[in-house]
């Protein structure tokens, strides 16, 4: 069972869903052998955002839109709290010199864009919540 937090309820607050299905292609190398890959697609009113999600095979339940907003949120609010790439890496644990870890900034400030144009002025709001 889930537990109840600040994200969770503004989720419902805001009648923010998860379209939730199973997808084919395998989780990035970076997650263990066994994980299991989705397509989310977000919606709240009429706009509505559709990522990958991966879960590490523990994780019995499909993800609902507080997890994977969760997981969005906090990668969109790392870049934007890091000054640039070197001092987003130190943060995150990952080395300065490694181009995969410049590949995940990359697509975590990529994103930042879809996820504001979703969230609109609950962006902020939902942000902190995650925290």
């Amino acid at each position: 069972m889930r537990t109840e937090t600040e994200l969770r309820t503004m989720c419902v607050a805001l009648k923010i869903t998860a379209g939730v299905e199973r997808a084919n292609g395998p989780a990035p190398k970076s997650f263990p052998e066994g994980s299991r890959s989705w397509l989310v697609t977000l919606k709240i009113a009429d706009r509505s955002l559709t990522v990958p999600f991966y879960c590490e095979p523990g994780i019995k339940d499909a993800p609902d839109a507080a997890d994977v907003l969760s997981c969005l949120l906090s990668d969109a609010t790392s870049v934007e709290n890091a000054t640039d790439f070197e001092d987003w890496a130190t943060e995150n644990g990952y080395s300065a010199d490694s181009r995969e870890a410049e590949r995940i900034y990359q697509a975590c400030a990529m994103s930042i864009g879809s996820l504001r144009a979703l969230l609109r002025e609950h962006y902020d709001d939902l942000a902190r919540a995650e925290h």
